[in-house]
């Protein structure tokens, strides 16, 4: 795989469901995004993942190169930091920009960077669902839930533990989604998939961060 785009990338595929009737990159039984209407306007929320805009770029390039659609405006509202529960807390983005449709991508902030608890999932969970109630609230048909991501699952206990707290949330996550009515994206099994298919080809350092970039090869 060369070069091999990380996170940023992988997002943005799952997001390849926005210019067409396609399903999104995720499981079979997952929800297909329907195709969107002239002139959407999309609005994509996330913590830090989300606030250094490769992610976001690469889902405009898509948008614009891959599907055509020069019709569509995006909009980033990506905060270092922020845990799920902003999504209540920052309504004031979409009396501004007014979306027609909205992705999040939230998770690696309320893991805490260790180990699952009961207490930290149930928090999740119930702010991912309160989110989404607040979309439809407004009137926001059109919904991408996004991972949350994986990192690099190195065989430490420290990051084995925290890759199960997120994937953990990736289960809410999509069980929110799909209740609601919402579209999907399992970037976590495809993060950790393809790490590891790039670890055979860039070798055991290749690493997968929290703030992951685009790699590649000589």
């Amino acid at each position: 795989m060369r070069p091999i785009a990380q996170a940023a990338l992988l997002s943005a595929v799952a997001l390849a469901g926005l210019g067409s009737p396609g399903v999104l990159w995720a499981e079979p039984d997952t929800i297909p995004l329907k195709e969107l209407p002239q002139n959407s306007r999309l609005a994509i929320w996330g913590d830090s993942i989300t606030e250094t805009t490769e992610y976001p770029r690469y889902v405009e390039v898509y948008l614009l190169a891959c599907a055509g659609r020069k019709d569509i405006k995006v909009c980033t509202f990506g905060h270092s930091g922020e845990r799920i529960r902003s999504l209540i807390s920052r309504q004031s983005d979409l009396e501004f920009f007014h979306p027609t449709i909205v992705s999040f991508n939230y998770g690696m902030n309320d893991s805490e960077y260790s180990a699952y608890t009961e207490p930290k999932g149930a928090g999740f969970n119930n702010s991912v669902r309160a989110g989404l109630a607040m979309l439809a609230e407004k009137g926001i048909k059109q919904v991408v839930v996004v991972g949350p991501d994986g990192v690099d699952d190195n065989g430490k206990p420290e990051t084995v533990a925290h890759n199960l707290t997120l994937l953990h949330f990736r289960d809410f996550a999509r069980a929110a989604a799909v209740e609601s009515g919402a579209a999907y994206a399992d970037t976590y099994h495809r993060m950790i998939e393809t790490y590891n298919l790039a670890k055979k080809d860039l070798g055991p350092t290749f690493g997968l961060p929290v703030h992951p970039a685009p790699a590649a090869t000589s």
